[in-house]
């Protein structure tokens, strides 16, 4: 799992200290704005938008989902066992 850092604002280290102040031990990325931009542009601006909670789920054949909304730990679960198949 990687969390892409949509706030092109934002360098490295704070990135690591916010990760590290939540307590997220998983891979962290700062987001380009050629990513931001094609992810916006294929999903729309919501992604752009951390109070929409965009989760972005790449299947085993590289097709892209996109879903908007909170998640619990099993839905999310739920969502990559989904995209193994």
């Amino acid at each position: 799992m990687v969390s892409v850092d949509v706030d092109v604002s934002e360098n490295a280290e704070q990135l690591r200290r916010y990760a590290d102040s939540e307590g997220w031990n998983w891979r962290h990325a700062l987001g380009s704005r050629a990513y931001l931009s094609a992810a916006s542009e294929r999903f729309g601006t919501g992604t752009l938008n951390p109070p929409s909670d965009a989760t972005l789920i790449i299947d085993t054949k590289r097709n892209v989902e996109a879903h908007f909304g909170s998640k619990n730990a099993q839905q999310i679960r739920d969502l990559v066992a989904r995209a193994r198949r």
